[in-house]
């Protein structure tokens, strides 16, 4: 398969399966990730265990199907994808942990109560894909109301006035994050 990608970079998507033959835990993902970093790769796998699929998105994954998920599921997934966007399945989420990042970012003269809470972080990263209120309530199981509530937060903890310098501001902490 790798060779298939070294041979033609014109491929829109990249579906990967994790059970692929030859390949262990995520090396085969790892290895299209450096071959290919701009092509969107959506995992497909049997294995819905979330720190499984945190892993495939820490290795570069731009969505994660179980393969148990429902045609309407894969079908939105994809497409989201396609347009750009990232699909998370919500078991990937982890509202009980801080990123592990956050703590690697966070000013250690910063007081505990102006970082990002984990949920604050999640909307967060959705702001800075352009998701709108709505979107992000519906990923993130939410009411539209405390969605609003994060955003004030979060504009309110980053000294930020809208959700393009949030934006900006998400994508300077995870630059800075991947870079320690």
């Amino acid at each position: 398969m790798l060779q298939a990608v070294e041979d033609d970079d014109s491929f829109d998507l990249i579906l990967l399966d994790l059970a692929i033959p030859g390949a262990s835990n995520l090396s085969c993902l790892q290895a299209l990730r450096e071959r290919t970093p701009l092509t969107p790769v959506v995992v497909i796998s049997g294995n819905i265990q979330a720190h499984t699929m945190r892993a495939a998105f820490n290795c570069g994954a731009t969505g994660y199907l179980p393969k148990s998920a429902p045609k309407a599921i894969i079908t939105s997934a994809l497409q989201l994808v396609m347009s750009g966007g990232v699909y998370v399945p919500l078991d990937a989420m982890d509202f009980s942990t801080e990123p592990e990042w956050l703590g690697r970012v966070a000013n250690k003269s910063t007081p505990r109560e102006n970082l990002l809470t984990t949920r604050q972080m999640f909307v967060l990263r959705l702001i800075a894909q352009g998701k709108g209120n709505k979107e992000i309530a519906r990923t993130l199981s939410l009411s539209e109301i405390t969605v609003k509530t994060h955003v004030t937060a979060i504009l309110k903890k980053l000294r930020v006035e809208n959700r393009v310098q949030a934006a900006l501001a998400a994508r300077d902490l995870l630059q800075n994050s991947d870079a320690t």
